[in-house]
């Protein structure tokens, strides 16, 4: 049912400690630790409430540091909020586009199965899959080299189409994507990745996007939260919401 609410967030809020050491001599340094610290408190969310419903692709949009990654892990159980509570209806895939979970002293083929395992699929699914994920891919050729050999673009080709085939045999009622198409990879398979993504967001999942490609906002989200000093700035329609923050003063094209 499209009503259905299938994440519930409400007064959710995140601070984090961190050290304000500055960089000195080594005689100051010692003195500083000889000393109590001084740590300071950040206010990454405060009192965050909304709802995504059934079938939704919600975006989330702000400048660096306005607390969108803070804001997906928390969706994700990857950090947990000071207050507030999320509320799931079902399972959740949380994917970046910076490599996590990627060994880069392991071959490709051996990458694959290590993602496969990290996301609960076992090594006989692994096996029945990799055919797919290579042919995705385009990097036949490379299955047993070592990642580190790999260039920036290679391993974005690699951990978008491992972890996009898992998704597909896992069917997830919820997936979160945070700047998977911002971190890399030439423009031929950026189209490829975002049209394997149109074809889940079809199967009426609930897709979370945080992106600094305002085109791909309006062409996928139906609904978009502007994140402005980790509070909810505004919230509404896609056209309207991205024209507004482009034509603001914090707004830098990426």
């Amino acid at each position: 049912m499209k009503n259905n609410i299938i994440i519930r967030v409400s007064n959710v809020s995140k601070k984090f400690t961190v050290d304000c050491k500055e960089s000195k001599s080594i005689l100051h340094n010692i003195i500083y630790f000889l000393k109590k610290k001084s740590n300071k408190e950040i206010i990454a969310l405060s009192d965050i409430n909304f709802k995504v419903f059934n079938g939704d692709t919600l975006a989330i949009l702000g400048d660096n540091g306005s607390g969108k990654s803070t804001l997906l892990k928390i969706i994700s159980k990857i950090y947990y909020p000071d207050s507030g509570y999320v509320k799931l209806s079902g399972d959740c895939i949380y994917l970046n586009g910076f490599g996590h979970g990627m060994n880069p002293r392991l071959t490709m083929k051996e990458n694959i199965f290590l993602m496969g395992s990290l996301m609960g699929i076992d090594s006989r699914n692994v096996r029945l899959l990799i055919g797919d994920i290579v042919k995705f891919s385009g990097l036949q050729e490379f299955m047993d080299v070592k990642v580190y050999q790999f260039s920036s673009g290679m391993i974005i080709r690699l951990l978008f189409s491992s972890t996009i085939t898992f998704v597909e045999f896992k069917k997830p009622k919820i997936i979160i994507l945070d700047e998977v198409f911002n971190a890399g990879g030439d423009l031929d398979f950026q189209k490829k990745a975002i049209e394997k993504m149109n074809q889940l967001i079809k199967n009426n999942i609930c897709v979370i996007i945080a992106s600094h490609d305002l085109s791909l906002i309006r062409n996928y989200a139906n609904k978009v939260i502007w994140l402005k000093g980790g509070k909810i700035f505004k919230i509404g329609d896609p056209d309207k919401i991205t024209k507004e923050y482009e034509n603001s003063n914090h707004f830098i094209y990426r």
